[in-house]
């Protein structure tokens, strides 16, 4: 049998807790507008030399990184082994494309969580109506565990409590740990994993 686990799931986002998306998810149009006029369509690209500045940045500015994560990610990056952040930071950003960003800005200016929009006439054409559909989860057929965490600001409980609720009979295995979204591969304790995660998929 099939199992999708979702890990800290960043599905709706309007409840994210971080003031600066909420502030530049009211540009997503001139955002898409510059990406397509400026050919930009690739952002946040991975390369050696910007791993490598992170990393030395991190390690000359001590504590400005957990400052940082405790503003975009995490609530309480005390729960996270910072002496590991070289490990994560050597492969991150890793490069996304400029509609993904667009679509979070999306999903959080929506009350619901709507699929792309691309604009009236390109969604009439993809959708039939001028407005994005919702997201068909109650079409999931699929069991589905969610670990989520109380302490992370991008999957916030209270989306993810709604998340939970539209998927309905499909969530097999549901529980929020006291971590944060980076927790999830960040965490001092990952006996969540070892434990729970484990078992689940077994």
């Amino acid at each position: 049998m099939n199992l999708f686990v979702a890990l800290a799931p960043v599905v709706s986002v309007k409840h994210t807790e971080v003031p600066v998306f909420h502030k530049i998810a009211r540009l997503w149009r001139p955002l898409q507008l510059a990406a397509r006029k400026f050919g930009v369509f690739d952002m946040l690209d991975a390369n050696w030399f910007e791993d490598e500045a992170e990393i030395l940045f991190c390690d000359l500015l001590e504590g400005l990184c957990e400052e940082f994560i405790a503003y975009f990610a995490d609530a309480d990056p005390t729960v996270d082994n910072m002496a590991r952040l070289n490990v994560f930071l050597a492969n991150f950003p890793a490069g996304t494309g400029y509609e993904d960003v667009v679509y979070y800005a999306q999903t959080i200016e929506n009350n619901v969580w709507k699929r792309f929009n691309y604009g009236e006439r390109e969604n009439l054409h993809r959708y039939g109506t001028y407005e994005p559909p919702e997201v068909p989860l109650e079409k999931l057929d699929i069991p589905v565990a969610v670990f989520s965490g109380s302490l992370d600001k991008l999957a916030d409980p209270t989306d993810v409590a709604t998340l939970v609720e539209r998927l309905g009979s499909n969530v097999v295995f549901n529980h929020e740990y006291p971590l944060g979204h980076l927790s999830f591969g960040l965490a001092k304790d990952m006996s969540w994993f070892s434990n729970d995660v484990v078992n689940v998929m077994n």
